[in-house]
């Protein structure tokens, strides 16, 4: 395996993965139905914009090495990602009122998950820094950057978060579709 500055930032990914998967898998999907309640609308378009930042970023460090221009936009991703994670977590306790509010394991989720958040991104400008001034490319990495594991991993990071995110848009257009929630 070769060296990536990368590594860290995708691993902190992979390990927070699962967790993601649960809080939406079973919270958000079966426990409440977020995609199908009117309060929880905006809550649910901030996970739908989580999973395509985090599945983009995941993708492209998992694919490529950013530099120059691609390094910053890369990096405006991780930025946003973590953007979102804190107005997801500030605007639960208005979405799940009427639920009585958000629970204690759930919430414990979330803090794990933006305290990630921001490993990942702090963690992708420290690793990646030098590479903020070089000509803008996407570099794609070679074969043996990563161990074969790390690799299945990666893909099983990004093809889990574009099948968790297109479900739950699925979910909340025939929602909306039906009638059952109107975007505010």
């Amino acid at each position: 395996m070769l060296e990536t500055p990368m590594f860290i930032p995708l691993l902190l990914m992979m390990i927070v993965a699962p967790l993601s998967a649960i809080d939406l898998v079973y919270y958000h999907g079966f426990k409440f139905k977020l995609y199908d309640r009117k309060d929880s609308y905006f809550e649910t378009v901030i996970h739908l914009i989580r999973g395509i930042l985090f599945s983009t970023g995941a993708f492209i460090l998992l694919n490529y090495q950013p530099s120059g221009l691609w390094f910053w936009i890369t990096g405006a991703i991780f930025v946003l990602d973590l953007i979102n994670s804190i107005l997801d977590v500030s605007i639960e306790g208005k979405s799940r009122k009427t639920l009585g509010g958000v629970p204690t394991q759930e919430y414990i989720i979330h803090t794990i998950g933006s305290t990630f958040a921001g490993a990942i991104t702090i963690s992708y400008f420290i690793a990646g820094w030098h590479y903020r001034l070089l000509p803008t490319s996407l570099t794609p990495l070679s074969d043996g950057t990563y161990s074969a594991m790390f690799v299945w991993n990666g893909m099983a990071l990004v093809l889990g978060g574009i099948f968790l995110t297109t479900t739950e848009a699925f979910l909340l257009f025939k929602s909306v579709i039906k009638n059952k929630i109107k975007p505010h």
